[in-house]
Formats: structure tokens, sequence, C-alpha cells
């Protein structure tokens, strides 16, 4: 097992490297969790493949669970939710210490996107028949039935935002016949000023680590939701999602100038 580790550990790539030194939350939590799941796992020859169709199960029964609203099921949902994410970082170790397959690549790709859009959408539908009242929002609209129907919209919107991010980094690496990783895409261009590197590196911290499962994103929702803040969050989230597609769909069109 620990030969194995060593052997994950070795096939690393640069680009594995800088996605974990990105994600502060998953660096100290449950990436070496993650790496001795997958040597355990190789030693009985379990593919890639499976794993990431298990985690995709765990995954979208945690956010049915959140969508029941229930706080005993919302903390349930979390739970799944945090599985998904281990084994969807085992299947990773595993394929690269095998070989990768394009049904791999498929797999886990579509299954992230999936459970962004998933994830957004069932914290929106829990408010269907639970509310937090806002903790001040519902004082601005003074209408509980409306305070409900502007969280649920939120987390909608935050899933079409996220599932519209993933369409236009699709078409671009379509379009301009590239297999650059999205990191690559985003760096690419003219020379920008050391001010303006700054800002966009400091932006695209900001915003993975806010909007994306390795980031702060799912500690985030468990704890607002403790403290009754869920609706807040929801809406602070679907603005924020909405300036990640935004600024996402004009880097992409000046890009294809």
């Amino acid at each position: 097992m620990f030969n194995n580790k060593k052997i994950i550990e070795s096939n690393y790539t640069d680009q594995k490297k800088e996605f974990n030194s990105r994600y502060i939350w998953w660096h100290y939590t449950f990436e070496k969790l993650a790496i001795y799941i997958a040597a355990f796992l190789i030693k009985f020859d379990i593919s890639a493949n499976l794993i990431s169709v298990i985690s995709l199960i765990f995954g979208l029964f945690g956010c049915a669970f959140i969508a029941v609203s229930s706080e005993k099921y919302f903390i349930l949902g979390i739970m799944l939710i945090f599985v998904w994410q281990i084994l969807d970082d085992v299947d990773g170790h595993i394929a690269r210490t095998k070989k990768s397959t394009d049904l791999g690549k498929y797999l886990d790709d579509s299954g992230a996107n999936l459970m962004y859009a998933f994830f957004y959408a069932s914290m929106g539908i829990s408010f269907i028949s639970y509310t937090d009242n806002g903790y001040g929002l519902i004082s601005i609209t003074q209408d509980e039935t409306l305070t409900r129907f502007i969280v649920i919209i939120s987390g909608l919107l935050s899933s079409i935002f996220i599932s519209l991010n993933t369409i236009f980094s699709f078409h671009y690496r379509l379009l301009s016949s590239q297999s650059e990783n999205l990191s690559k895409i985003e760096t690419a261009g003219p020379i920008k000023s050391h001010k303006t590197q700054f800002l966009l590196r400091f932006y695209r911290g900001l915003s993975s680590n806010i909007l994306e499962f390795p980031g702060f994103l799912v500690p985030l929702v468990l704890i607002a939701n403790a403290v009754g803040y869920l609706s807040i969050l929801l809406i602070v989230l679907a603005l924020f999602n909405l300036m990640a597609v935004t600024i996402k769909y004009f880097s992409v069109a000046r890009k294809l100038i």
C-alpha cells in the first residue's frame, strides 16, 4: 500500500500539483486521504471508471438529500458530497497510475459538470419547503413567498451559469482546435501588466475557492445552513457565478477576434 502511495505521488503532473496548491481547503483536508484510498484500491485492480460511476451515485444522492431540506437529510447530503469529492480524486489517482482512457476522461468531466449543476439547483429547490428567513432579506421583501422565490431562482440560476461557463470553455477549445487545459486558455494572449496579472490571479483564486468543490464551497454551505444564512449565501453565489460566466464569455470572445 505504501509503495502504491509513492507510485501515485510520483505520477503527479504539474497540472495536478498546481491544482492542489490552489485549493487550500482540499489541500489540508482530504488530499492525503484520497491518496491512501487510491493506494488501497489499486491492490484490487479496481478501475478508475468504476470509481467515477460510484462517486457520481454518491454525489447525486447527496444532492437529492439536500433538496429534501430536512436538517438531518441536509447534513447527510453534505456528507455524501464529501464522499463524492474524495472518490472523484481517487479515480484520478488510479487513472494516472494505470492508463487513462477517453471514457474515463468523459466520466470524470461530465460527472463534475453534473454535480455542479445539481448541487446549486438542489440548494435552491430545498427552499420550496424550507426558509431561514434570509436574516434581513425578508425584511426587504416583506413577503415570505417572494423571499423563497428569490432564493430558489438564485440556486437555479447558479446551476445555469455554471453550465454556460462549461459550454463557453468547450466551444473555445472546439473552435480553436486545441486541447489546452483551462488554465492555459485563460493565461494565453497578450502580455499583461504586473498589476493586471496580480488582479487576475487574485480573482481566479478567490472565485475558485468560493465557487468550486475543492475550495470552500461545501464548507461554506454547511456553515451557512447551520447559522441560518444559506439563503443569503445562495444569492451571493448566484452573483459570483454570473460574474464568472460573464468574464469567461468576453475573455473567450476577445481571444477569437
